[in-house]
């Protein structure tokens, strides 16, 4: 059985193997970013709001959501876009 260490050569090995684009390369780079930042404002125990706002947030997506399949299917019924 290989060690954290083998695992985490190989892994890194695989990565430089890849041909990556330019904008792939930023793309990864800024979401390994805004990772490592969400990971240290947990850490540092940032208050991400309250449990009722973040439940409020869901509820609107849905209903954004629901409205958008509403107005797509009534569309495909009439035949416009």
């Amino acid at each position: 059985m290989k060690s954290r260490l083998g695992y985490s050569s190989h892994f890194l090995t695989e990565v430089r193997k890849l041909k990556l684009s330019l904008l792939e390369k930023v793309l990864l780079s800024s979401l390994l970013l805004m990772c490592l930042i969400s990971v240290l404002s947990a850490m540092s125990g940032r208050d991400i709001g309250s449990t009722e706002q973040l439940k409020m947030a869901k509820l609107q997506a849905q209903q954004d959501l629901m409205a958008l399949r509403t107005s797509t299917s009534t569309d495909s019924q009439t035949g416009e876009r």
